[in-house]
């Protein structure tokens, strides 16, 4: 139970992140649909192989709900700290690649 709702912790934060690289891709509706579609099955399959070392992949009601809490409890507890880090992170990130090109054009 604890395991799923780290998973829906898990989904909340991955989907923030691609919501956040999602504008990389807007240019082009047909790469913004395969990109989601790429998302939602690998996320599935990480959600059921989690779910299958637990406890050999029954699906039951609770699960849902558990993962649904998780989620719930990302979106309150936990949505601005993974705001504040991924945005150091890509600031960071960027940062290095500016730092980089400069040096290459010299």
């Amino acid at each position: 139970m604890i395991s799923m709702i780290l998973s829906g912790i898990y989904l909340g934060a991955s989907y923030f992140t691609f919501k956040r690289l999602e504008r990389l891709w807007l240019s082009s509706i047909i790469w913004k649909y395969i990109f989601e579609f790429l998302f939602w099955l690998l996320q599935a399959v990480i959600l059921y192989v989690i779910l299958f070392l637990i406890n050999e992949g029954v699906l039951r009601f609770y699960v849902f709900l558990a993962i649904i809490c998780g989620y719930a409890m990302f979106k309150g507890l936990f949505e601005q700290a993974i705001v504040a880090l991924t945005t150091w992170f890509f600031e960071l990130f960027t940062g290095f690649i500016v730092f980089f090109t400069k040096q290459s054009n010299y």
